[in-house]
């Protein structure tokens, strides 16, 4: 190659390049000259102390989020003895399924596209504009099952007399499933935006020549953060059943007071706007959350830059085996040689199209050595002090090898790839949640002759999944949970579709997780066999180990299913996670999403076989 510089130029019609010199995150590109801009200096004491008092600030509004985000429906869910008396035992399986039926459609969306619109419109305004959505949707339902049931639904507001119709029945579904795709849209938002919230927030602004590499390190090897916001937003999702239990006493509705139902549910309307403003807050008025939306948009963008520069070397620079041999003997110059002249770049689409077909093949044929790393990227695509803001104009010197640029620390993963690295904690999340959720659309089945026991199963159950959730931080969670040595981004990490010692050693990491979740199935078993057969002949103390039972199985499942969110990171190398957290988080809750229905349609089984 000649002495002369590539030059990279984004196209002007790219989304990258739409973003202003001025960062919607109200940071000024052109002054960001820190290297530790919105950040405490961690020298200062005082500073520590603040950024302690922040970080409990930051936990408590993820725990807000996620409250108000399960509100709605668990304020239908929690009337299920109220239901059952309007329309029979079986609607309360009916009900669950209108609830978490829409998870699945839109957790698979969530995972599909939501990556590509954050890239489009930056995180900030795609996570501000699905916030609006999703609590608009649960508002929404809870107005519509308020209005539902006094018109005509089985009673509310002194309507007493009025029977439920076919229609009500459907209105409520309706109303239900409302909930549920709202619920749905904030449960996935908010496993992404925990899954890449760090503590120190965003380092790399300037002075990128070498020190690129070893911020992500810095950032993605303190993993407390994430684990503490994940058990924070799991914990608020399960809490919400204690909040409706409060708000249902306070209201006098208590569990089946037909009158009281429209203020009790007025009261939840209130409480998940209070919710939804603790959400907006968390959003734009945090820094740490607003550097790391930074942070994740700067990522996505250098993977994109890498493949670019990638895609440029293979239109610029034809392997040796192909071009040079023809043109061995010619001393035609780099200049005055049309074919080894840069061509112009297709449009961002094309270039990804090309890239992913063409750019693993060739770097099998031009091999990078083990040095390159995101620091010679960076280098070589950031010469100056500057930020990493979305549309870039990249100048490569003579001494670059762009054989390096393009490095696989830095790529954004297939779907394939991250399920693979998350197989794993899927098939434990399949395990944990099939019998779970079987369980819970259970409790209106129970013989028992005290009518208030499908109440109480219902609360305890969800107090102790929420205790399970908040034993996911305890120190020694914490220490099973650390990243593996191996995983340090190089090319070994990349997944491959072979069996080999990192299957292995993925699978180990997450052994005593499948080994107590295969136990908990016997405890499964025994609520139903206990639930089913009348071997306790005394009512009181068959009551209570159903309960019993319950609170085992509920407590295990919220264990279980946070650690499956909190361990799965840890399962990427290092390098790629700022970049594909978000999106694994996207894969997992698919399959909550999955195993949930599952469970839901395996207890319509079990009542169509009579059990």
């Amino acid at each position: 190659m000649s002495n002369r510089s590539l030059s990279l130029l984004v196209e002007e019609n790219s989304p990258l390049q739409q973003q202003p010199d001025e960062y919607e995150y109200g940071i000024d590109a052109t002054e960001a000259t820190s290297s530790e801009f919105l950040l405490p200096d961690d020298n200062n004491s005082n500073n520590n102390d603040d950024d302690d008092t922040t970080m409990i600030l930051d936990l408590t509004l993820f725990f807000l989020s996620g409250l108000g985000s399960s509100m709605g429906y668990i304020s239908s869910l929690s009337s299920l003895v109220h239901f059952q008396q309007v329309f029979g035992n079986n609607f309360f399986v009916l009900l669950n399924v209108a609830i978490y039926l829409p998870l699945v459609p839109i957790s698979i969306a969530q995972a599909t596209w939501d990556q590509q619109y954050d890239r489009y419109f930056a995180t900030l305004r795609a996570f501000v504009f699905r916030t609006i959505i999703g609590y608009g949707l649960v508002i929404t339902g809870t107005i519509g099952l308020i209005f539902t049931m006094i018109s005509g639904g089985g009673g509310g507001g002194g309507t007493k007399s009025h029977k439920p119709t076919h229609y009500s029945m459907v209105a409520v579904v309706i109303s239900a499933c409302l909930q549920g795709v709202g619920g749905a849209i904030l449960y996935g938002q908010l496993n992404q935006l925990a899954s890449f919230v760090t503590k120190n927030g965003y380092h790399a602004t300037t002075n990128l020549q070498g020190t690129f590499q070893e911020t992500f390190l810095e950032q993605d090897s303190d993993t407390t953060l994430p684990r503490k916001c994940k058990a924070a937003v799991s914990a608020g999702v399960q809490a919400s059943a204690l909040a409706v239990l409060v708000l249902s006493w306070t209201s006098g509705f208590e569990t089946m007071n037909e009158e009281r139902f429209p203020s009790f549910l007025w009261m939840v309307v209130v409480a998940v706007f209070i919710c939804f403003l603790a959400m907006l807050w968390l959003l734009i008025g945090r820094p740490r959350v607003r550097a790391s939306m930074i942070q994740r948009d700067s990522s996505m963008q250098l993977s994109i830059t890498s493949r670019q520069v990638s895609f440029q070397r293979q239109i610029s620079s034809p392997p040796t085996t192909t071009f040079d041999n023809i043109t061995m003997n010619n001393d035609i110059t780099d200049s005055e040689d049309p074919i080894r002249q840069p061509l112009l770049l297709l449009s961002t689409v094309q270039q990804e199209e090309f890239v992913s077909e063409q750019c693993r093949a060739s770097n099998e044929l031009q091999p990078s050595s083990n040095e390159a790393t995101m620091a010679t990227t960076s280098t070589s695509l950031f010469p100056s002090q500057t930020t990493v803001p979305i549309g870039l104009s990249v100048s490569l010197s003579q001494s670059t090898d762009l054989s390096e640029c393009y490095h696989p620390a830095t790529e954004e993963l297939s779907f394939e790839e991250l399920l693979r690295y998350s197989r794993p904690s899927c098939l434990v999340m399949a395990m944990t949640l099939i019998p779970s959720f079987l369980v819970g659309s259970w409790f209106t089945r129970v013989r028992t002759n005290r009518m208030e026991l499908p109440q109480i199963l219902f609360y305890v159950r969800i107090g102790m999944d929420f205790l399970g959730r908040l034993a996911t931080i305890l120190p020694w969670v914490v220490d099973t949970a650390e990243p593996s040595p191996y995983r340090d981004g190089t090319d070994d990490d990349v997944p491959t579709n072979g069996n080999d010692d990192d299957d292995n050693n993925i699978n180990n990491d997450m052994s005593w997780v499948v080994r107590t979740t295969l136990a908990r199935w016997l405890v499964v078993i025994l609520f139903f066999v206990n639930s089913r057969f009348d071997f306790v002949k005394t009512e009181g103390y068959r009551d209570l180990i159903t309960i019993t039972l319950v609170a085992f199985i509920a407590f295990l499942s919220g264990f279980l299913v946070t650690t499956c969110y909190q361990m799965a990171p840890q399962q990427l190398p290092i390098m790629m996670r700022t970049t594909n957290a978000a999106k694994q988080a996207s894969i997992l809750t698919v399959a909550f999403a999955l195993s949930a229905l599952g469970g839901l349609l395996l207890s319509f089984l079990l009542i169509a076989l009579g059990v």
